[in-house]
Parts: structure tokens; sequence; C-alpha cells
């Protein structure tokens, strides 16, 4: 994913239809340095708008989703602020979601590298719930809209499905001393989210079903490791 620098908000385009406005204001520049920054901005409020619907899908983890966010720009208290009102702002468009997508696309119509950033960002954001097949489905919706290659996104996918700790307790997200019942319980939550059937139900597309199968055999090893060590059935 390219280096995102913060961008200077002061008063800024909000939503879809600011960042179009944004990216024609660019495409009209003669000086490369402004069209640049324009183009900048206008990839800044696209992908605040494709994430507000992302952190909403966001099982019980919105303030870590809000948190990459915002980390992916390196804002000031000022700038949070500010994409905090562009968030609020993009809920309000979601009427139409594959309308509001749609022009997304045409805003970096022909730029497909931009377009594929858009989307690594978002896997981003949303590794705070990756664990979600609702998050999951979304993401993978806005990468087949925005006509992002199944090779592209499975590499996308597979770099923000890291490895999970050898560990099989961190592995299941649980304490050594968590009782035989909680071992189970993580185990089913993990492994059924991620499962491909879940995923496939849901939407998911093949390629991040794929890039999550790593994932899953890890899930599924843990959990042998920990039934053997404690002689569970």
């Amino acid at each position: 994913m390219k280096s995102v620098r913060a961008t200077p908000y002061h008063k800024p385009a909000v939503g879809v239809m600011g960042a179009r406005m944004v990216a024609l204001r660019a495409r009209a520049q003669p000086a490369p340095e402004s069209r640049a920054k324009l183009l900048e901005l206008a990839f800044t409020v696209s992908a605040v708008a494709l994430a507000a619907k992302l952190i909403e899908l966001a099982q019980g983890d919105e303030r870590g989703c809000m948190a990459r966010l915002c980390a992916a720009f390196a804002l000031s208290d000022t700038g949070i602020a500010d994409i905090e009102r562009l968030l609020g702002t993009a809920r309000q468009e979601h009427s139409d979601l594959d309308a509001y997508i749609r022009e997304i696309a045409a805003i970096f119509d022909g730029d497909a590298a931009t377009r594929t950033d858009l989307v690594d960002l978002l896997f981003d954001v949303g590794a705070a719930d990756t664990a979600s097949p609702e998050v999951l489905a979304y993401l993978g919706m806005v990468a087949e809209k925005l006509e992002v290659p199944p090779e592209a996104l499975e590499r996308i996918a597979a770099r923000h499905f890291d490895q999970p700790p050898t560990d099989p307790y961190d592995v299941l997200e649980i304490a050594p001393d968590a009782s035989d019942e909680t071992v189970r319980s993580a185990w089913r939550r993990l492994a059924q989210a991620i499962h491909p059937d879940v995923m496939a139900a849901h939407g998911v597309p093949g390629p991040i079903a794929r890039a999550a199968a790593p994932r899953l055999s890890a899930i599924n090893a843990a959990y042998d490791d920990i039934r053997a060590e404690r002689g569970m059935k």
C-alpha cells in the first residue's frame, strides 16, 4: 500500500461528491505539485467514505478500526476531528451503497494502482476485526466493484491474515488457565468465523477465503495441541 501522508483538511470536502469535485479540480491543475496534493485529498476522502461502512460492520471493535484509520493518515487531533465529521457525512450517504462505490471507482477511473491502494487501506482498517465474515464480505464487494484483480486481492488479504503467534493459547486468544469449555468456545468462535462455508454464505470472495486458510489451519492446530496437552475429548 502507498505511504499515506497527513492531509491538511481546513474545511474539507465531504462525502463522495466532495471527493469527485476535488479529483476534477486536480485534473484541471497544470502544476504537477498542486495536482498531486488535490488527488491525495481525493484519495483521503474516498478512503474515509469507504471506511465508514466498514466501521459500522465491525463487531464490537469500532474503536479499533477508527484507530487504524487515523494511524494510516498520521493525523493530528484536528485531523481526527475532521475524519470523524467525514465519517458522519459518509454514513448519511450510504442509502445506495452500490452507486456510492461506483462513484468512487469513477474518481479513479484508469488508475488501477490507486484503486488497489484503497482496498489495501480498507483491509488495514478492517484488520481490527478480520474474524467477522460481514467485514470480509464488504471488503470483497468493494474490491470487486473497484475492479481489483483477483490475484492482487489475494495478495492483499494474505498480508493482512498474518500468521498468528506459535503459543496455542495466544492463537485462540485465551489465557493458559482458561477452562476446557472456554477453550472449546474460543476455538468454535474463531474457526467458524473464517470457515470456507461460513464465508461463502456471507458472500466472501474466493481470493479472501483462500488467504484465510492458513489462519484456519493454525486455529485448528492450536486447539489440537491444547486438547492433547490437557487430555480433552
